[in-house]
């Protein structure tokens, strides 16, 4: 499988000196913030990348190899735990650990993407402060909507 996108559609086709949600590389020249934001997305991709190689010493006894989907899962599970803000932490957290386990990998696609986002436009999406943008105005984003609500 394909890596995830490693940022939106308006981070790929960001001008030159913007990085990063368009903000402004003060000071550089074109070339240089050419050289950033290739970098940027070159980490970007690497990071969310699924690696599914995993040593030895972390399979347990008689396991050679992981599936793909059971790292994917805890994964997504630990990213939705891991916001870094109390709110979205308990909020995605008891969410993934609750239907992650049982999505499918179309599904999996659809929360990734939410999670890909910021974590305040999450909280803000989620729980109907903002209308979330049509690429993640999907089903998985109706049924975070209703566990928020519940």
């Amino acid at each position: 499988a394909s890596p995830p996108s490693s940022a939106g559609d308006a981070e790929r086709r960001a001008p030159l000196g913007t990085f990063n949600l368009g903000v402004k590389l003060v000071g550089l020249d074109d070339a240089t913030a050419a050289a950033a934001v290739a970098r940027d997305r070159a980490i970007r991709v690497d990071h969310l990348a699924l690696n599914t190689e995993v040593p030895s010493s972390s399979l347990a006894p008689g396991v050679a190899s992981v599936d793909e989907d059971d790292v994917r899962r805890k994964r997504l599970v630990y990213r939705s735990k891991q916001r870094g803000w109390l709110e979205v932490d308990l909020l995605m957290g008891t969410f993934a650990a609750s239907h992650v386990p049982s999505m499918t990998s179309a599904e999996m696609d659809e929360y990734e993407e939410i999670l890909n986002q910021e974590t305040i436009e999450i909280f803000e999406y989620v729980t109907g402060k903002h209308t979330p943008p049509p690429s993640l105005d999907t089903g998985m984003m109706r049924r975070l909507q209703d566990w928020a609500a519940s």
